[in-house]
């Protein structure tokens, strides 16, 4: 069975736009098995549906959405085991960072009930594993972010009716306006870290937030996890930094530090609640665990098939 899960709000009404054609292979392929809810909660409730029922489980997850849908898809993956075959993205969201790290793109959606018969192949990554005060876990493709750009994340999902990119360089500067560094307490392989510092954000993929390569030396198979620490520096500093994030060109900044590991343990000193980001949804409040769980994710290629 084909699981194919669409976010309809997503990239401006791309993926909605592609919903006849997926109705119409809907009808016609006993292999496919529609999920397009109008929101996530019910979307996380029919993936669970599905999956609880044997003759509909989905050994293939397709997802139409950007990398909001794609965390989620992923989060059922794991929950369900090896018994999943993998994921296909069609890239249909505003930043689509998971699907340029792994090389997704757009294809022929015609193609997909040949899925079953096994025309792909596979490469499995790996994938950022967290868990939170309640033992509660969460797994993560990209990039685990706090401190600043979290409290962007958390101020822009604010916003009912500013939408794209432009409502987080709007809530970056409402943040800037009274942020102040924290104080963290990190532990990496068991290798003590006590800091003060602007963000900590961990990588699996090298980019987030439509391209910026905070990152860029990060690789999503080769069994570790980076992590970058912004050390404080002025307001003024701060904006004039974030922009080389785009094209990685931070990297030398005598206030960037990068460090690498398997195990990585993050908290924060005398702060209230703060919330850890990843893949752009909230996860779980610091202190957070977060391990490398290697090829544990396995992508599809489609490399046979004629894209669009």
């Amino acid at each position: 069975m084909i699981a194919v899960v669409v976010n309809k709000s997503s990239g401006k009404g791309l993926a909605k736009s592609l919903l006849p054609e997926l109705e119409h292979l809907n009808d016609r392929s006993n292999e496919i098995e529609l999920i397009a809810e109008d929101s996530e909660s019910q979307t996380i409730q029919s993936l669970k549906s599905l999956s609880s029922d044997k003759d509909l489980s989905g050994d293939i997850y397709i997802a139409l959405g950007g990398d909001g849908l794609i965390n989620l898809c992923v989060q059922e993956i794991k929950r369900r085991g090896t018994e999943v075959k993998g994921l296909l993205v069609y890239p249909c969201g505003t930043g689509n960072d998971f699907a340029k790290c792994n090389n997704q793109k757009p294809f022929d959606l015609q193609i997909l009930p040949d899925l079953s018969k096994g025309n792909y192949s596979q490469k499995p990554i790996d994938l950022g594993r967290v868990k939170g005060q309640s033992n509660t876990t969460r797994y993560f493709g990209q990039v685990l972010s706090t401190g600043f750009d979290s409290l962007v994340n958390e101020r822009a999902n604010r916003f009912k009716f500013i939408r794209g990119k432009i409502k987080y360089t709007i809530a970056t500067l409402m943040v800037l306006m009274r942020f102040k560094p924290m104080k963290y307490q990190i532990e990496i392989d068991g290798r003590r870290i006590s800091t003060s510092a602007m963000l900590v954000s961990v990588a699996n993929g090298h980019t987030y937030g439509g391209g910026m390569q905070i990152v860029p030396h990060a690789k999503n198979d080769d069994g570790f996890l980076d992590l970058i620490i912004l050390a404080p520096v002025s307001k003024f500093e701060l904006l004039r930094v974030f922009p080389k994030v785009f094209k990685g060109r931070h990297v030398n900044h005598p206030k960037v530090s990068f460090h690498r590991g398997k195990n990585i343990e993050i908290d924060i000193v005398g702060e209230e609640v703060h919330f850890a980001y990843a893949d752009g949804e909230r996860f779980f409040p610091l202190p957070i665990s977060i391990a490398i769980e290697e090829k544990s994710l396995p992508i599809l290629q489609l490399s046979n098939f004629n894209e669009r």
